[in-house]
């Protein structure tokens, strides 16, 4: 399988902030990332949380 790179624009905060509950969780980023994509591979849909909270953004 070939591998892609996907680069995205965060607020330096929500990135610190995520990066800390997912190293708490034994992660990184980029697993949590290819996690979600995924997801939604799988489910063939964007999770309703993740999307109901893109709305409020």
């Amino acid at each position: 399988m070939s591998m892609a790179s996907v680069t995205i624009r965060v607020d330096a905060d929500t990135k610190q902030k995520a990066a800390s509950i997912a190293e708490d969780l034994g992660l990184d980023l980029s697993s949590v990332t290819r996690a979600f994509y995924k997801q939604i591979v799988r489910e063939k849909r964007i999770p309703d949380r993740a999307a109901r909270d893109h709305e409020s953004l």
